[in-house]
Order: C-alpha cells, then structure tokens, then sequence
C-alpha cells in the first residue's frame, strides 16, 4: 500500500492510553486512517487494516493524482497563486472528488471531458490505470 493511500482503521495497543487519545486527530491525519481504536496493553503494538474497499482505493488515485498535478504545476514554474483550467480523462469516476480535486490543484475549472484544446498535456500510470491530464494556465 502506497503512504498516501488511506486506511480503514487501526487499533493501537498501549501501556497509557490516556496519553495517546489527545494525539488521535493528528495520528488520523497524518498516517491517513479513518478509525484510530485504542486498547490498554502492556505491550507497545499498532494493527492496521490493509483491506482497500473500493471508496478507500478511489481516494488513493484521486490522493495520488493530485500530488501529480501538484508536481507537474511545479514543473512548469507555476505558482500556487497561478490558475489553472484543468480536464482529466480517467477510467474512474471521479466526479465524487470533483470539488476537492479543483480546489487542491489550484484550478479554476475541472472537467473530466475535454472539449477545448490544452497547452499542456500528459499521461500518467498510477498502478494499473491511464490517465490523461490537460491543463491551460489561465
């Protein structure tokens, strides 16, 4: 499983677990795991469960694709400022993440057909899927 690829739950096994419940937003967040469950053990020990459901894998290609669309904007000296029209082409359907794909990506316009014609245009393999990624700086 990729890091950026979230995970159902985890169940951490703890001497304290007072001392770790104050720490759960943040845990939640940083190691992208929906459920954190803690359990009082002497025995320091952290269970994840690696079962990707079809959602939980969805988020993970549209994590993924933004940390793509982040790094060619970079690539071509954009700014975070700069906007964007972007289209992706995708074998999923992406239009759950619509919104949080444009605002993560800086775009002003997302569209999952292109109809106009981009400056900019790249193919990107994420696992087993193709994707085609198009943008013009606007």
């Amino acid at each position: 499983i990729n890091v950026r690829w979230p995970l159902k739950e985890a169940t951490i096994h703890v001497n304290k677990p007072k001392t770790v419940k104050k720490f759960l937003p943040f845990l939640k967040q940083k190691a992208n795991i929906k459920q954190i469950s803690i359990k009082k053990n002497n025995i320091l020990k952290v269970q994840l469960n690696t079962v990707l459901t079809p959602e939980l894998e969805l988020e993970g290609y549209v994590r993924e694709l933004t940390r793509r669309i982040q790094q060619w904007r970079k690539q071509n000296n954009l700014e975070k400022t700069d906007k964007i029209e972007l289209a992706i082409v995708s074998p999923l359907n992406l239009s759950k993440w619509h919104k949080e794909l444009q605002q993560k990506v800086g775009a002003i316009k997302l569209t999952f057909e292109p109809k106009i014609k981009y400056k900019f245009m790249k193919n990107e393999k994420i696992r087993d899927k193709e994707f085609k990624l198009f943008f013009n700086i606007i």
